[in-house]
């Protein structure tokens, strides 16, 4: 009787061991967002640069799809000017980033994602940036020199002319800083085929 209800405790003890590790396993991985901006926005496929969720050209309502986003997300410019506009947050840079779709002939020409820096927070911002552009994006599609900390806008290509781009702004009425980082389509005529079909 003892030697059974012996088994059965470190059977329990064993099962529940398992169990809370699953379960910290299952939480680390549903709030930890440790991935810096350009992972969270940008892809690479055979050297070409391309948003992280979803082709440029990609039709609006596929985006939104994409996008697990509802009508609601959408931010109307003009009245024949559509985009899709969300807040995301990414660990270690801001609770309050704007994301905006934007589009040509309703399907996907950019993403850029709105940072609102203080002057307290600029130098730290600008520094992390720039040390994660250089470490994801490849050295040799770097078109501009200098650092952000100094105030340049930076700017990197592929083949086909597809960019991603740093732009520093100031922020209307206020001592903030508006920091952009983009993703953009080619403006070249073979780039913009797809947005002309149908």
């Amino acid at each position: 009787m003892m030697n059974r209800f012996g088994f059965l405790v470190s059977r329990t003890v064993l099962l529940s061991f398992i169990l809370c590790g699953l379960f910290f396993l299952t939480s680390c991985s549903q709030h930890s967002n440790t991935s810096g901006i350009f992972q969270t926005a940008i892809r690479f496929e055979d050297g070409i640069i391309y948003p992280r969720d979803c082709d440029f050209a990609t039709p609006f309502d596929e985006v939104l799809k994409a996008k697990g986003l509802t009508e609601e997300a959408i931010n109307y410019a003009r009245e024949d000017d559509r985009r899709i506009v969300q807040t995301i947050s990414i660990d270690g840079l801001s609770d309050d980033i704007r994301e905006i779709c934007s589009f040509y002939n309703d399907r996907l020409a950019s993403i850029t994602y709105n940072i609102a820096v203080s002057p307290g927070e600029y130098d730290e911002i600008c520094t992390l940036l720039q040390q994660q552009a250089e470490d994801y994006i490849p050295e040799e599609m770097m078109l501009t020199t200098g650092s952000l900390l100094n105030g340049n806008n930076m700017i990197w290509q592929d083949e086909k002319e597809n960019a991603i781009r740093i732009e520093i702004a100031d922020v209307y009425n206020s001592d903030d800083k508006m920091i952009s980082v983009g993703v953009y389509v080619a403006k070249t005529e073979e780039a913009m085929e797809p947005f002309m079909d149908g």
